[in-house]
């Protein structure tokens, strides 16, 4: 349904493509003052 609404519907497919954009969240990139969190030593422990 999508090249349909590519092709007689523009704007709807172009919202479409923004939210599926919007709503992919990128990983957060480290800081410089976090620690490895033990990926080095082959164990990983996260606290949420």
């Amino acid at each position: 349904m999508t090249i349909a609404d590519e092709a007689f519907n523009p704007t709807r497919y172009e919202a479409q493509v923004e939210m599926d954009r919007q709503s992919i969240l990128p990983a957060p990139a480290p800081l410089p003052g976090d620690d490895d969190k033990g990926v080095y030593r082959g164990t990983i422990r996260i606290k949420i």
